[in-house]
């Protein structure tokens, strides 16, 4: 599955199908790893890639969105070479105006940067390295009774 086209509309398409099936709130945990497709010389990996893409996606979207959080994490505290594990996003963070930023970096696989940098760096995950490496995470919270 590619970060950056498949996984945005699957969320999309699932969380639309399942607002019904499931409740007001729901919980959705997935784990595995992507593959990146390194395009010129910017830092970043996959999660970090993956929570990018989805904002630029959702951002560029006119449907409306619930309360959520998705969150793509290394379960090792590393994502690629960096000393971030992943990033995170919440429906606020999802603006019109940072999709020209996000595709541009996601152009160049600069996702470290993008998130060095948005939010003061808040939506970055910097656990350290946590000795373990069982997978990386994914993990959608939605609230669709807001």
């Amino acid at each position: 599955m590619s970060p950056r086209k498949e996984l945005p509309a699957a969320l999309e398409k699932f969380g639309g199908s399942i607002k019904g099936e499931l409740g007001r709130k729901v919980a959705l945990l997935f784990g595995g790893e992507t593959t990146v497709v390194v395009r010129g010389s910017g830092k970043g990996g996959r999660c970090q890639e993956m929570t990018l893409s989805c904002l630029a996606t959702l951002a560029s979207s006119t449907k409306p969105l619930p309360c959520f959080l998705f969150l793509a994490a290394g379960t090792d505290g590393q994502d690629g070479p960096t000393d971030a594990a992943g990033a995170y996003i919440t429906n606020v963070d999802v603006k019109k105006d940072i999709v020209t930023q996000a595709s541009e970096c996601l152009e160049t696989s600069n996702s470290y940067q993008f998130w060095s940098s948005y939010n003061n760096g808040q939506n970055h995950i910097k656990p350290g390295p946590t000795g373990t490496n069982v997978m990386d995470i994914q993990i959608v919270l939605m609230n669709f009774a807001q």
